[in-house]
């Protein structure tokens, strides 16, 4: 069986254990990387942003897997944004069929910009503090300034219908989540119309509910960029299970 899951720094482990967050973080872990098939087989060569090795061990995906017996395929970003993970996910999918998805999402704002210099995507968020090619700065900013959080709720919405009807033509069962954001905000409009999501996404409009503030609410600490620990990434996985179950 074949697990596989993308995401944003959530669903990567981001120091669950470790401080560090990629690959690339560690030579060490970069050199063996690199070799490892099932890596390769996932990120290409994009293989330096794959999660660090030592946190994706302890990863809600990772104490999946192990529940299910199944072998994980773990493609998710820190600092990933939802375009990256429908692109990467697709492609993926061109020659893998896993038996389970789970993808969580991660905040509406962010993108990614594919610089032909370099042959590299950008993830690019609202923060301020990413760093972008130098002739993207005052592009950048202006992204910054700019960003229409009603707009790209609205467009999220429908994009992730799309790529969830994408799934069902491929007959692949797969559970969403929100990490921090929901689409509550929508339904403030009396014309807005909710879509029937099935088993498949886990309380998608509600105004209480995501990864981040259901493991705050059972009081789990995070550390001050909002990640949890391993005791987090346990909890959600148990969560997950009875949602899962349901799919398969």
């Amino acid at each position: 069986m074949i697990l596989y899951v993308n995401g944003d720094s959530h669903s990567a482990g981001g120091e669950a254990v470790s401080p560090a967050t990629f690959l690339c973080d560690d030579d060490k872990y970069l050199r063996l990387g690199i070799e490892d098939p099932i890596l390769q087989l996932v990120w290409g060569d994009e293989a330096r942003w794959a999660p660090y090795p030592t946190n994706l061990e302890k990863s809600y995906g990772q104490v999946l897997a192990n529940t299910f017996h199944a072998v994980l395929h773990c493609h998710a970003r820190s600092a990933g944004s939802n375009f990256r993970i429908i692109r990467t996910t697709k492609e993926y999918l061109q020659n893998n069929k896993p038996n389970l998805i789970i993808i969580g999402w991660s905040t509406w704002e962010r993108e990614e910009w594919y610089n032909e210099d370099d042959n590299v995507w950008y993830q690019v968020g609202a923060s301020g503090h990413d760093s972008v090619p130098k002739k993207w700065s005052d592009r950048y900013k202006q992204f910054v300034i700019n960003a229409n959080w009603s707009e790209k709720t609205k467009f999220w919405h429908e994009e992730i219908w799309n790529f969830h009807q994408y799934l069902n033509t491929l007959s692949i069962p797969h559970l969403f989540f929100n990490c921090d954001h929901t689409f509550f905000s929508l339904t403030a409009d009396s014309n807005f119309e909710t879509y029937d999501w099935g088993l498949n996404y886990i309380e998608p409009y509600s105004p209480i509910f995501s990864y981040s503030k259901y493991l705050s609410a059972e009081g789990h600490k995070h550390t001050k960029w909002n990640h949890f620990f391993a005791d987090g990434h346990a909890k959600w996985a148990e969560f997950l299970l009875p949602h899962l179950t349901r799919l398969l």
